[in-house]
Parts: C-alpha cells; structure tokens; sequence
C-alpha cells in the first residue's frame, strides 16, 4: 500500500531554512556522536560538507535550533520504547512568536519511487520536493541507504556525465547526480543510478545534507511534481570538489 503523503505546509522562508540545518546538526550527531559547536562545523569543505553552504540566517539561528534538537534527543533516549506518534507535521517551538514552525519533527529524507520516476524530499508524510528522474529500472537498487558523499563537479566537470552535482548512496557505486542526457529523465535509461536535470540536482544538493536517509521502491509515491519557481540556493564558501578521486558511479 502506498503511504500517504501530503504537500508541505505553508510556512514563510525563515521557518524553510530551518528545516533543513536543523536536520544536519541532527545527522552530524548521528554519525560523529558529538553536537556540532558552530555552523562552521557543518559547512566545512569536502568531504565534511554536511551542508552545502550558509547563510545569516543560518548562523543568527544555530544556537537555537542546537537546543532544540538536543532536546528533542533527549525526550527521544528516554522515550526510546513508547510508541511515537506517526507523521511528521507537528510543530516545535522554542522561543520566538508562539506557534511558529520551527522544522519539522522528522528529518529531511529522500524518497525514490522506481514506478513514477520521481524523488522526492520528504519530511514525515510532508513531501517538500517532488522532482522527475531517470531511473535503471531493475538496476536501480531498492531499499534504505545514506548520502555517505556530497561532491561538486564529480570528475572536475560539470557538464560530464554526471553533471555538475553527486551524492553518493551508502558508499557504493551508486549515486544521484545530473546527467548530460536530459532527455532520458523519466525513462529507465541509466544503468543503475539516479538522474536529475541540472537545476534540480543543485536545489537537492543545496537541501539535504550529508548522512541524509534515502529510500528507494516501488508503488511510494503519488503523481505528484512540485518545483518552485523560486530555487532554495545557499551561498557557499567552502571547496565542494574533490580532485583527488576519479568517480566510476554507475551512471
């Protein structure tokens, strides 16, 4: 049965933002075992890239959203066997204009449906993103990984065959990245890995960060497709390249 997802919320653009740092300070302390201390930590150059960039807000909002999520870890170790409440659309607040949306409960996560050909960013049942991809029909694997590498102009292009933007899966040899073959978005045409036109590789790079979950099936999404006109976009100054390796994904 196909799970049941709605469109975001209408939040305004500050409560966006928060959305997602809030979800790297999460998987940094997933995978490091410690909190970051600052931003800086989290949008270092490659390969500690965990996001991809910054911005004033960010950095005016670190030590609260910090808090909060250390909070929130707290309240989830001791409450590691009751049961949790299902979906992710209840707000936090800490601080701030009462009721205002914070981020979301759920962490930011990929969602990969093989049958529709679309990925979408997803938080609990809210879908943020919903983009068309080129798939490898049953060479696309299936099942749970991570975003384990974030790499800007993989092979030192960015107009290669994997285009300007790559995140690894689970350190294998498959990825999400763009492609120099527009036309085979929407088809099963790859050979095993997920292909993204160039604006929407370099808004999902931009949106989820390193050691982000990824789900990939069948049947797990609806039709739906929902690009902004306005991209979210970080400014970033931090080298995202990484010449020392030659990338041999599965295209």
């Amino acid at each position: 049965m196909r799970p049941s997802y709605r469109r975001k919320a209408r939040h305004g653009s500050k409560g966006r933002r928060r959305w997602r740092f809030s979800t790297a300070v999460r998987t940094y302390k997933e995978q490091k075992g410690t909190w970051p201390e600052s931003l800086d930590q989290l949008a270092q150059s490659f390969p500690d890239n965990w996001l991809a960039g910054s911005n004033p807000l960010m950095r005016h909002e670190f030590k609260r959203v910090l808090v909060i999520q250390q909070e929130a870890g707290s309240k989830s170790q001791k409450n590691d066997d009751a049961e949790q409440p299902a979906g992710g659309g209840d707000r936090l607040t800490s601080g701030g204009q009462e009721g205002e949306a914070l981020f979301f409960k759920e962490p930011l996560r990929i969602v990969i449906d093989k049958d529709t050909h679309l990925l979408a960013v997803a938080s609990g049942n809210i879908i943020l993103r919903s983009y068309k991809v080129g798939l490898g029909g049953n060479k696309t694997p299936e099942g749970t990984y991570k975003v384990s590498d974030k790499v800007i102009n993989p092979n030192g292009k960015d107009n290669g065959e994997f285009g300007s933007r790559g995140m690894q899966l689970s350190d294998t040899n498959y990825a999400i990245h763009g492609t120099n073959d527009p036309d085979s978005i929407g088809k099963d045409e790859s050979h095993g890995c997920i292909r993204m036109l160039k604006k929407d590789v370099e808004e999902l790079f931009d949106m989820i960060p390193r050691g982000a979950k990824v789900q990939i099936g069948k049947g797990i999404l609806p039709q739906l497709e929902s690009v902004p006109k306005e991209r979210f976009v970080l400014k970033r100054g931090q080298d995202q390249t990484n010449p020392h390796r030659t990338y041999h994904w599965l295209l």
